[in-house]
């Protein structure tokens, strides 16, 4: 994901154990409907360099940034149009002793009423041959609809448990 070409699509989620290297910057995709509500925020130490995040619509057009000088980066964008969005990590000074800084990125999805007639992010799940993998963690974005039901995988390995909360 350290490019344009090369950005990655991910759920709405919480990551950890992410590093921001000079000119090498991360590119997240990120599919929303017309009305949802995107919260992203990042947690870093300043002082080991300061990260900033830019967001740009389906057209390509910057729509919101957070360029502190300070702990931490948050933005909140409400979308205007169906599409993939891209969000930009970038490393804008390295302070630290060592190259780079470390975050954790959280992505939070407040959906717009539900779109039935295309689905979520994870369309087509339909039936129990096309189901959509998902990992640990939160999936936000998720919309019931009459007639559409969804079906998703989970790896677990042998003696592993789940637990599945629904709100």
């Amino acid at each position: 994901n350290d490019s344009l070409a090369g950005a990655v699509e991910v759920p709405f989620a919480i990551f950890e154990g992410l590093r921001s290297c000079p000119t090498d910057d991360d590119y997240y995709i990120l599919p929303m409907f017309a009305g949802d509500q995107l919260d992203a925020e990042l947690f870093f130490l300043h002082s080991e360099g300061d990260i900033d995040i830019s967001l740009f619509d389906p057209t390509g057009l910057m729509v919101e940034v957070s360029w502190t000088g300070t702990d931490d980066e948050f933005l909140s964008h409400a979308a205007t149009m169906d599409g993939d969005y891209l969000l930009e990590v970038q490393l804008w000074l390295d302070n630290g002793t060592a190259i780079g800084n470390d975050y954790e990125m959280d992505l939070l999805l407040s959906p717009a009423e539900p779109n039935c007639s295309t689905g979520d992010f994870f369309e087509p799940n339909d039936t129990p041959t096309t189901p959509f993998p998902i990992v640990e963690g939160a999936a936000t974005g998720l919309s019931v609809c009459p007639g559409n039901d969804d079906y998703f995988t989970i790896f677990l390995s042998a003696g592993e448990e789940i637990d599945v909360d629904l709100f």
